[in-house]
């Protein structure tokens, strides 16, 4: 039966939802708002879109796509109405408010909290065995694994996980899925099982894909009422179900006639570099009048603290001159999406500015 506690106060049925008025936080009001309207057999919702590869927007989808996705994984995963999720995500995007779908679909329980980069602060006897997770917090909560106990299926979006995470994650042997999607799909219609090794994504059941001209994924799934959505991601499509992320198109760098894929290289620089590297970076192009576009190195570094020279000669002497960056900039702070990620075209445009 669903179940939906906040603190110490459980909602159940259709008026709980709607006669409440205890919560004054915007995350918790808005939980409590999405449940009654989907209770009271709503048919449609608006959604926020990230904002990572342009302004977020409101997009509208429907009840039967909100479904099918929670089914699709349910599916997948083989979770059941004894599944207990745990929600720490904002209830205003995608990500958090599937979960509440998939707790009403599901007909479990679900216990939500504020959220934040390191979730499960507090207490609780509520033992979750499913739960949504963004990069920074399964980093935060791999250094108190008691934390992660019970859990048999940990779902990770919002953004990729870089090389060190994933080795991290793969050495700890916790249950964890890389989810692959956007808004318009309604979360997720893929999921890669977390390894050391280049993530191979497997579709929800009932998901179509294939490529463009230009090696770009387009899908067709319940999630999106079957229509085809053509995305900027280049993969490598291995199998009708099956396929590897190589990064965005309108990321790629044409440096001399050749393509670079930054996300590509960016793997393998966190790779060569260690976990011992702990700056957030990332590669883009630049114009060049001889290569059109050079390859260049933005780095998060605040304190000064990073030895380029040494970093810029061991990305060298691993990848060699066409590969790596031909010049690396700083900055103190990088600019984020309303919903966390990296907002990459923004940090460029402040670095321009610097």
């Amino acid at each position: 039966m669903f179940q939906l506690r906040i603190e110490d106060k459980i909602f159940t049925k259709t008026e709980d939802f709607l006669s409440d008025s205890s919560f004054q936080e915007a995350w918790a009001k808005a939980t409590i708002e999405f449940c009654g309207q989907w209770l009271s057999g709503e048919k449609e919702f608006k959604l926020k879109t990230s904002g990572s590869t342009g302004k977020p927007k409101l997009i509208s989808v429907t009840r039967g796509q909100m479904e099918a996705s929670a089914k699709g994984t349910q599916n997948f995963l083989g979770t059941t109405y004894r599944t207990r999720i745990w929600n720490c995500l904002n209830p205003e995007f995608i990500a958090g408010k599937m979960n509440l779908v998939r707790a009403m679909v599901w007909g479990c329980s679900i216990y939500c909290e504020k959220p934040s980069n390191n979730p499960l602060e507090k207490s609780s006897d509520f033992l979750p065995t499913f739960t949504t997770l963004v990069p920074m917090q399964i980093d935060s909560l791999l250094s108190a694994p008691g934390k992660l106990s019970g859990l048999q299926h940990i779902l990770i979006g919002g953004a990729p996980t870089d090389q060190n995470l994933r080795n991290k994650i793969a050495e700890s042997r916790i249950p964890a899925w890389q989810t692959f999607g956007m808004t318009e799909t309604v979360s997720h219609f893929a999921m890669a099982r977390i390894t050391p090794f280049p993530l191979k994504y497997h579709v929800l059941p009932g998901t179509e894909i294939g490529v463009s001209d230009q090696d770009t994924l387009w899908v067709k799934s319940p999630m999106s009422n079957m229509e085809s959505i053509q995305s900027n991601d280049v993969v490598n499509v291995v199998s009708p179900t099956e396929f590897y992320w190589i990064g965005r198109s309108d990321f790629v760098v044409n440096s001399g006639g050749i393509k670079l894929h930054p996300e590509e290289l960016e793997s393998k620089i966190q790779s060569i570099l260690g976990k011992d590297f702990k700056n957030r970076f990332f590669l883009f192009g630049r114009k060049d009048p001889k290569l059109g576009e050079r390859l260049c190195m933005l780095i998060e570094d605040s304190e000064g603290e990073v030895n380029i020279e040494q970093t810029f000669q061991t990305i060298k002497d691993s990848l060699g001159s066409i590969q790596s960056p031909k010049k690396v900039f700083f900055l103190s702070e990088f600019e984020e999406t309303q919903s966390g990620k990296l907002n990459r075209k923004a940090t460029i445009a402040r670095l321009e500015k610097s």
